[in-house]
């Protein structure tokens, strides 16, 4: 359960004020959203809202709490002045997660609903250097979710590209596009080759763009701990706290999930779509589909959009060929 606890320290109010007075009429003015910042495992988070009142005489108001028992806090802030409540988020805050609550603040017989945000850092995620350009801010940092190093002792780069368009507009989540590239690459190729940020770009989504490190310069399809139950939602959460710990979006919220991938990162797809941890709304094949058909076909099948693009005598115009009759066929 979120639990949010809150204390009001109200702004004066003069005895014998009141909402009703001669000239123009209180108002309440409220944020889009309270930010509780970042924290440590183990550590506190906090953060405040003001509530704060325009116009002419004295406003009452009450504040409820998302997920808390009989919770409910009230004052009366008299015009000029601003009611400050101390938010404490009081969940658990033992492990790296994006947090998520909610206000409701009621005032002239209006509801006003206030989203809460924070998130818990995993002390191994690094400090990053960002770079803008004509297409937006990114970093190249070596993430603990990243596919490598797994283990196996077979590869080591940590890379992962962290990529936000310019002209972001922040919502109430963030949506992500995760790349998966083919054999024989590195980030840095795919990046100056396939032109990937610029693509991102020019689409006009407000989406961020995550390319994690495959085998670098490998013939293999081997993403390592992305190829493992929940790990796309591990590198989604990193990336999108990275975002949020350094200023660059406000709602450090997972939204909508896309997939796509060159050749031979088909095998990788197939996985996160089946375990990955989150739900994938979109999957885009460059190419690519030189097996896991059945994965694919169920994923189609249950709703998700499936694009795959494909060349003649490529390897893969048969298994797309096959696809399509199967599919159109159910």
């Amino acid at each position: 359960m979120i639990l949010l606890l809150a204390c009001v320290e109200p702004g004066p109010v003069a005895p014998g004020d009141s909402d009703d007075s001669g000239g123009s009429e209180a108002t309440l003015v409220l944020p889009e959203r309270v930010q509780l910042g970042t924290t440590l495992p183990g550590a506190a988070l906090s953060g405040s809202l003001d509530l704060c009142v325009e116009g002419d005489g004295a406003l009452a108001w009450t504040l409820s709490t998302d997920g808390v028992d009989a919770s409910v806090l009230s004052g009366h802030t008299r015009a000029g002045e601003c009611g400050t409540v101390h938010i404490e988020w009081a969940g658990a805050t033992d492990e790296a997660a994006l947090l998520e609550g909610g206000l409701t603040v009621t005032a002239q017989g209006v509801e006003t609903a206030i989203p809460v945000y924070g998130a818990v850092v995993d002390p191994a995620l690094p400090t990053a250097d960002w770079t803008a350009d004509a297409w937006g801010v990114w970093t190249i940092a070596d993430l603990p979710s990243a596919p490598f190093p797994d283990g196996s002792g077979t590869y080591d780069d940590a890379s992962v590209l962290v990529w936000r368009p310019l002209g972001w507009r922040d919502g109430t989540e963030v949506n992500v596009v995760t790349h998966f590239h083919g054999h024989n690459a590195t980030v840095e190729e795919v990046l100056s080759t396939q032109w990937l940020r610029e693509q991102a770009a020019v689409s006009g989504r407000d989406a961020i763009l995550v390319v994690p490190q495959g085998p670098v310069e490998a013939a293999s399809g081997d993403f390592g701990k992305l190829d493992q139950p929940g790990g796309h939602a591990a590198l989604v959460r990193e990336a999108i706290t990275l975002l949020y710990r350094d200023g660059w979006v406000a709602a450090p919220v997972a939204g909508m999930q896309v997939l796509t991938t060159h050749s031979g990162g088909y095998n990788a797809v197939a996985n996160v779509v089946e375990s990955g941890g989150l739900p994938v709304s979109a999957v885009h094949l460059f190419d690519a589909l030189y097996g896991r058909d059945s994965a694919f076909e169920a994923f189609a099948l249950s709703g998700g959009v499936l694009r795959s693009i494909y060349t003649d005598g490529g390897g893969t115009d048969e298994n797309n060929r096959a696809l399509r009759d199967t599919l159109e066929g159910e």
